[in-house]
């Protein structure tokens, strides 16, 4: 009985504390989360799941500014140099697109108070990969337009290492999830944003 009230005591405190994150705090866990990923010419690496393409898998390579590859495991690729967005299957290209109207463009080539806004700071609850946590939850959008393309919401750890764990993008269904797993900085043997490399 007395450890089943200490326990309830303890997450009772750990909520309050959660609870009461100032949105100065939650603003700092954002901008700690997107300072690590503009850390000089560091590419960012991570197993991916993506919940709006049928829980398609694959890998997102990230670099700032502006460059990234979402490589799923199915052969259809999203990739950027920084410069221009297209979509790929095998080494024949499908689509191209807008680079400002894609979230991860957001992500990785977008300045906080210059570029980009933020909308929205709030804590909540995740379910993430068997683990139940608190996460500082942005939805970003550029300054310049204000449409559901020009937006992304962040997931980013309320407690110990401010760590980006996933991202949110806009969809008719509403916000779909791009999970990240072990995201990490990695000096990979070849150029990934090079296409003669996919």
């Amino acid at each position: 009985m007395k450890k089943g009230l200490l326990f309830l005591l303890l997450l009772s405190l750990t909520a309050s504390a959660l609870a009461d994150l100032s949105r100065a705090e939650r603003q700092e866990r954002l901008e700690q989360a997107l300072a690590a990923l503009r850390q000089g010419d560091q590419i960012w690496r991570a197993r991916i799941e993506d919940d709006a393409a049928g829980g398609r898998v694959g890998n997102l390579f990230l670099q700032f500014p502006g460059k990234f590859l979402v490589d799923y495991d199915s052969g259809n690729d999203i990739l950027s140099d920084g410069k221009s967005l297209a979509s790929y299957r095998g080494a024949s290209k499908i689509n191209d697109f807008k680079l400002e109207e894609d979230p991860l463009y957001l992500v990785t080539q977008g300045e906080l108070g210059s570029t980009l806004a933020i909308e929205m700071l709030a804590l909540d609850s995740l379910g993430y990969y068997g683990e139940d946590l608190r996460v500082v939850v942005a939805d970003l959008v550029l300054n310049k337009e204000r449409s559901p393309k020009t937006r992304v919401r962040l997931f980013i750890r309320a407690q110990g290492k401010a760590e980006l764990l996933a991202l949110g993008y806009p969809t008719s269904q509403g916000y779909q999830k791009l999970w990240l797993r072990d995201f990490h900085p990695v000096t990979p043997k070849t150029d990934p944003f090079k296409r003669s490399v996919l």
